[in-house]
């Protein structure tokens, strides 16, 4: 089954790799992205890959980064954290990029 919105997963942790897992199990196209070092370690065959700015020390970039990414897709992904950083880092510029991205919460019961 063919789903409309891809996912794209924040982290390559143990967290990360099994939000990435259950996703493309489903059929859902996923997306993941991490910092060099964990990217080098974690990465998954069953997302597309890349490299991003720190959610600690690059925000800005990061932010742009994953704008310029929403961008790409007629219907927005949704958009996953799998560590505390990516989390805190998705709430502070929630604002932002809920203009490119939906979030899986409680509240849309995803």
């Amino acid at each position: 089954m063919k789903h409309e919105h891809a996912a794209v997963v924040l982290d390559f942790s143990a967290n990360g790799i099994g939000i990435i897992r259950s996703l493309a199990r489903r059929g859902i196209d996923v997306y993941a992205f991490d910092t060099e070092g964990p990217y080098r370690i974690g990465k998954s065959r069953l997302a597309d890959c890349g490299i991003c700015p720190s959610p600690l020390t690059e925000e800005e970039e990061l932010l742009t980064f994953l704008t310029d990414f929403g961008k790409r897709f007629q219907a927005k992904p949704v958009l996953y954290a799998g560590s505390d950083d990516y989390a805190g880092f998705i709430s502070k510029f929630r604002e932002t990029l809920a203009g490119f991205f939906y979030f899986c919460s409680r509240a849309t019961l995803c």
